[in-house]
């Protein structure tokens, strides 16, 4: 009887310890187990064939429709420090992605509405630039006159040269509408009379070439590579952001599933009971 109550009284201290420091808040029985599963899914095509992980969680039996907000609660009430400090990763990681997320907002979305205004000029543009170079095209080969100086052997009647010793004759016309012109041959040539007539020589097409650009109206290109550029950019943004955000949570939920395993919710209730020996005091943990 003495013995058991000395021991009661010395473990009593231990008791009010036991209650108030090694039991997490709220009581580890009533946390339950994260549970999860991992199903591989195949995806592609004949040519490309990729294969990912999907990850499933369960808590009490149910699937949990968005684990990351829906268990972070609870696994940050068992106050376990290798949680809590994952937890401060993963808030990094999602501080990070949605900081690349809206730099590449920034430069994507204005990149494509860039493209496609661009887009949309390049092909007004060529539109009307077929249309002129078509009606360039369909238009009539136009004649084109011109003025000529030939020789006429019967505009005079009569003519009379001189030798200028150098091999050349001077002949002046001595008869018709021409009487009085002169001329200047070499040799043994035929004077005649030069005359201005028309000559008329066919165009193949107007006089000029094809149009080949519109300085006045904008071809869309400036656009399109600017547009492009920045959508470059932006994506170049997307994919920099920080990966590893599902990898911190599921280290989470086993630090979590770890220290609830090694939680161990114990106290000590002393009652007494009355044997063959006599009356008795009883520790029950």
């Amino acid at each position: 009887m003495k013995r058991s109550l000395f021991a009661a009284l010395l473990v009593s201290p231990l008791a009010v310890l036991a209650q108030t420091g090694s039991l997490p808040l709220p009581l580890s029985d009533s946390l339950k187990p994260i549970q999860f599963r991992e199903i591989p899914i195949t995806y592609g095509n004949r040519s490309w064939v990729s294969t990912a992980i999907q990850r499933t969680y369960t808590y009490d039996g149910i699937d949990v429709q968005d684990p990351e907000r829906e268990l972070w609660p609870v696994m940050l009430k068992l106050n376990d420090p290798d949680v809590e400090r994952e937890h401060i990763v993963y808030n990094q990681l999602v501080r990070g992605q949605r900081e690349a997320g809206t730099l590449a907002a920034i430069f994507f979305w204005p990149g494509l509405v860039a493209l496609t205004i661009g887009a949309v000029q390049a092909d007004s543009y060529d539109r009307q630039l077929r249309e002129r170079r078509n009606n360039w095209y369909q238009q009539p080969a136009q004649p084109v006159t011109t003025t000529q100086l030939v020789p006429d052997m019967t505009a005079c009647g009569a003519w009379i040269g001189t030798g200028n010793g150098n091999g050349t004759f001077t002949y002046t016309c001595q008869s018709g509408p021409h009487k009085g012109y002169r001329t200047t041959v070499s040799g043994n040539a035929t004077p005649a009379v030069m005359v201005s007539r028309p000559v008329t020589t066919a165009a193949t097409f107007p006089v000029g070439s094809p149009p080949t650009e519109l300085p006045n109206i904008p071809n869309g290109r400036g656009l399109m590579i600017g547009g492009t550029i920045s959508m470059c950019i932006g994506l170049i943004a997307a994919l920099s952001g920080p990966r590893g955000r599902g990898d911190s949570f599921l280290r989470a939920v086993q630090y979590y599933n770890r220290a609830l395993k090694q939680k161990v919710s114990w106290e000590i209730r002393p009652y007494s009971t009355l044997g063959m020996s006599g009356a008795s005091l009883v520790v029950r943990f």
